[in-house]
């Protein structure tokens, strides 16, 4: 150990697998203790943790963070810390040295004492911080002042308010000078993590340029490009050294990662016009960097210089397409970066003279677009940069809100309120970063110390322990590890990684504890807090949230979203990268898909289901499960298939057939994968053994989902809003957004099911027979609330009709009423099975378990319908009636009428009159509490339902095809 720091090794390639925990260290951490025990800004630091290895914020920029690391590690002082930087310190430096032999025209040259003859010390009657218009360049360096200034890159962090005075002080020069224009001052200002300006008092902090294509909204990128130009207008600069115009065709890009906007050239040109017209808007020139494109480049160690690999060809591919379109929209400047020979041309009369004329008019034109005098004279007040700041608020919040973006959540485990219990600890592991800003204000004056790397998140940490009764404990993790007590006694845990591909530790690290928290069924969230490629293709990390940047309005709205106080809905930016999502766990090879041995793999099909669907609880599993799919079970007879770990056995997918002899149909019931395995072929492996094994039993159709065992009535739709047409909300959904549930599993993420099973030859056309024979057709399950209290529903008499309970003499008669209706209806094979099961539990258990009729004046059968409880043996057929955990509740199933010998009007006569008989039956039962009601198809049906006050539930799309 060194001093108060310690000794910092940097080991990054140190796999954090073998050096997940390390004894050696001792326990350190930051916990942050709820409102109600403990204020937030009091959270107590036992030791303080020392680093091996450090993250930049940004890539290709080191910092004084490093060169204090790099000194320690080599046993030598550490650079003297920078002075505090009030403005008489500050050097005004030229980004090009001064060089006397330069042939190019020359400006003024203002040495110090002409500063001192301008500029004086305040009279001691006004206000003490004028003397903040004081600045002294060094005696040994030349100022020049021409028609171009570009303040340096590490300009007064939280000083940004006195730029005013440094501007009016360059442009009074200029003026004196005779200059006809005012002087051109550029800044590169990109917000996120790259801000040369922060005043946080005075400046509003915006996401970056990622995180704002991320939000989808070009208008929001438009106006935050205004609003920034607003505040640089304000404090006297003119020029923007922006958009980003950079393709990210390498994801692994070291110079700029979130500094662009994504690797689709059409959408990065889209939102850089949208920058353009807002910073146009603002009145500040503006300029498309960095040219020709640095989205593959890398540094070349000898020159030290970006270093684009592609060829002309390449580039025009992708890279050059957003320069052509901003240049079409009279973008102001492209920057042009290492070219030399330009200056080396003019020197040498390489380029002919109108070249450079026509070059120097176009600069004059810009600023005549810009420019004038009147403004750079006169700068705004202070007051007007503090207006400005809080009309661009709600800007701000609204922008980051709608960046943040959950790019796969296979578990629910977002929001925590839902997956840790309220006194459970929370584990927040971070990286080692250096601080975007090293500034502090205290007692009104700047001063600039050395964070730790846990500052960097400290307050998100303290922002999440507002929303969490227990407790949240904080540490950083380094390529050894970190104490190991804090995991066992964590209920779940958060890893935040920072551009990991170039710190391989946190790559190992977090796979590292993803493993362990799935052994342990402990809640894992991955949280990329700069680059969103970090993990984006590793599936084994079943929770992804990017944010795109550390600054703390970033993790504070994360920590909003982690506890349910806002909602994730941002995109990952790019429309290609999708494709590589798809494509990032391709198994070229098939699948072995062994049968379904029910007598000894029963409890894993149970931990597979709870993975891939952990929203769809059942009450009783059990029993449910071994019921179907034991070896007593009702699927006993059936075919069942399975992929597995050949060495831990441990399941990757499933699927059940199931075949209505007398119908001769046959059923994919329902196929799901495990999410950490999707998108490699096990589903198609699956899809094809069920296929053939259903064709070689010779059945005439083959249809996906089941009415019995009703698991699934088809593929899930999602539902846009309950009062929405069913044919509208939810068709929409199945064509473009449909839940990953049936066949790939978990609310998360979102997959086209239709697309996936045209692929594999369904040929699907919602709503209308295809080449095939394939049909789609809506069904619904919708839900109503029955109390004792309720009125009961008045049965109108229809003459002709009678309605009454079934008999045991109508046994025959209603299984061909229901035999002639599957014949017609062979998507509904299943009814047959479904009345008869329930024939026999009507006998054996008259209360749980009913079937109602309506039937004509010759005694025919023209209706039925069946109601249960869950309490009835009858009810594991339809299993979506133990998913209410918390409710007494009947179900209604089955409902038929006959068509085509009666009239419409008699048709909804008879379906009110059944439906109605069942929920006074359940209103008169004292323990009912709920009535759900399936196999509801079409718009029709659907709107008789509502009328009955019943709300919807879930909805399918009931697919069959000729086999």
């Amino acid at each position: 150990m060194d001093g108060t720091h310690g000794h910092f090794n940097i080991n990054a390639d140190v796999g954090a697998s073998e050096f997940l925990f390390d004894q050696s260290f001792e326990e350190s951490y930051i916990q942050y203790v709820p409102q109600q025990q403990m204020p937030y800004d009091m959270p107590y630091i036992t030791t303080e943790f020392q680093p091996s290895a450090i993250a930049s914020p940004l890539n290709g920029y080191p910092t004084r963070f490093h060169q204090r690391i790099d000194a320690y590690n080599n046993n030598s002082q550490p650079p003297a810390p920078q002075p505090s930087l009030q403005p008489n310190d500050t050097q005004l430096r030229r980004k090009r040295k001064a060089d006397d032999d330069d042939p190019l025209p020359s400006s003024v040259r203002i040495k110090k004492e002409h500063l001192d003859t301008m500029y004086t010390a305040p009279d001691s009657s006004q206000d003490t911080n004028a003397d903040h218009c004081t600045y002294f360049p060094e005696d040994n360096l030349k100022l020049s002042v021409d028609d171009s200034f570009q303040f340096p890159e590490s300009f007064v962090p939280d000083k940004s308010h006195l730029l005013p005075y440094v501007g009016q002080m360059l442009m009074n020069i200029a003026h004196a000078a005779n200059h006809e224009y005012p002087l051109l001052i550029a800044i590169d200002q990109e917000n996120g993590m790259l801000n040369n300006l922060y005043d946080k008092a005075y400046l509003t902090q915006f996401p970056g340029n990622m995180a704002v294509v991320a939000t989808g909204k070009k208008k929001l990128a438009k106006d935050v490009a205004r609003a920034m130009g607003k505040e640089l207008k304000a404090l006297g600069i003119n020029w923007v050294l922006g958009p980003v115009v950079d393709v990210l065709t390498n994801s692994t890009n070291r110079l700029l990662g979130v500094r662009t906007m994504g690797e689709d050239p059409e959408q990065v040109s889209d939102y850089a016009e949208a920058f353009l017209e807002g910073y146009k808007e603002a009145g500040i020139a503006c300029c498309g960097k960095h040219f020709p494109g640095y989205g593959n480049a890398s540094v070349n160690s000898t020159l030290d210089l970006p270093v684009v690999p592609e060829s002309l060809q390449q580039l025009e591919t992708a890279s050059l397409i957003p320069y052509k379109r901003i240049i079409e929209k009279n973008v102001d400047a492209i920057m042009l970066e290492a070219i030399s020979g330009i200056l080396g041309g003019v020197r040498d009369e390489i380029f002919a003279e109108q070249v450079v004329i026509d070059a120097a008019k176009r600069v004059t034109d810009m600023k005549k677009r810009y420019l004038s005098w009147g403004d750079a004279l006169a700068p705004p007040e202070l007051s007007y940069l503090l207006e400005l700041k809080k009309s661009h608020q709600d800007l701000s919040s609204e922008a980051y809100k709608n960046s943040v973006t959950l790019l796969r959540d296979h578990s629910n485990y977002i929001p925590l309120t839902e997956s840790v219990e309220p006194d459970g600890n929370i584990l927040l592991l971070t990286p080692l970063v250096s601080p975007i800003i090293n500034v502090e204000v205290k007692d009104g004056k700047s001063e600039q110390y050395f964070k730790t790397s846990q500052d960097v998140f400290k307050k998100f940490g303290m922002t999440m322990s507002r929303y969490h009764t227990g407790k949240v404990q904080h540490t950083t993790y380094t390529a050894k590890g970190f104490q190991p007590g804090l995991f066992e006694r964590a209920k779940a845990v958060i890893v935040v990684t920072t551009d990991a591909d170039r710190n391989q530790y946190q790559l190992d690290f977090t796979k590292r504890i993803s493993m362990l928290c799935n052994q342990q069924r402990k809640p894992m969230i991955a949280i990329a807090a700069s680059s969103p490629y970090d993990l984006a293709l590793d599936r084994a990390i079943g929770t992804y949230m990017c944010i795109y940047e550390f600054t703390q309005e970033s993790l504070a709205v994360t920590a909003k979203i982690l506890f349910n106080h806002l909602k994730p809905v941002g995109k990952l930016p790019g429309r290609s990268f999708s494709q590589k999502l798809k494509r990032s766990s391709s198994h070229n090879g098939r699948w072995l898909v062994e049968d379904w041995n029910e007598q000894r793999e029963l409890p894993r099909l149970m931990e597979l289901w709870t993975l891939c669907f952990p929203e769809r609880r059942f009450i009783k599993q059990d029993m449910l499960f071994d019921n179907i799919f034991g070896k007593k079970g009702l699927g006993l007879a059936q075919k069942h298939f399975v992929v597995r770990n050949s060495s831990t056995r441990e399941f990757y997918g499933f699927c059940s057939t199931w075949i209505h002899e007398k119908e001769q149909v046959g059923s994919i019931m329902m196929l799901f994968v495990i999410p950490s395995r999707r998108c490699m072929s096990i589903g198609q492996s699956l899809h094809d053994a069920a296929m053939k094994y259903l064709k070689s039993k010779n059945v005439k159709l083959i249809r996906l989902g089941s009415r019995v065992p009703q698991f699934f009535d088809g593929m899930p739709l999602s539902r846009l809003t309950q009062d929405d047409k069913p044919n509208e909300s939810s068709r929409a959904s199945s064509e473009h957004s449909i839940e990953e549930s049936t066949h790939t599993g978990g609310r998360s993420g979102t997959v086209d099911l239709v697309e996936w099973f045209n692929h594999a030859g369904w040929n699907i056309s919602a709503g209308r027979k295809s080449g095939n024979g394939a049909h789609a057709n809506e069904v619904h399950t919708m839900k109503v609330n029955v109390e004792n209290s309720n009125p009961r529903f008045e049965i109108p008499v229809a003459r002709g009709f009678t309605l009454r309970p079934y008999l045991p003499e109508d046994h025959d008669q209603l299984l061909e009423f229901v035999d002639r209706h599957v014949q017609r209806r062979r998507d509904r094979a299943g009814l047959s099975l479904l009345y008869m099961q329930a024939q026999e539990s009507q006998i054996s258990n008259n209360s749980d378990t009913s079937i109602l009729l309506y039937v004509d004046m010759t005694g025919r059968i023209v209706g039925s319908i069946i109601s249960f409880s869950m309490r009835s043996n009858f009810s594991v057929l339809l299993p979506w009636i133990f998913e209410f955990e918390n409710a007494r509740v009947g179900g209604l199933c089955g409902l038929i009428v006959e068509q085509g010998k009666l009239l419409p009007k008699d048709v909804e006569f008879l379906k009110l009159g059944l439906v109605k008989k069942g929920l006074n039956n359940f209103i008169m039962a004292t323990d009912l509490e709920r009535c759900a009601i399936s196999g509801i198809e079409g718009e029709e049906e659907y709107k008789l339902m509502k009328s009955l006050k019943f709300e919807w539930w879930k909805s399918y799309l009931e697919v069959s095809r000729k086999a």
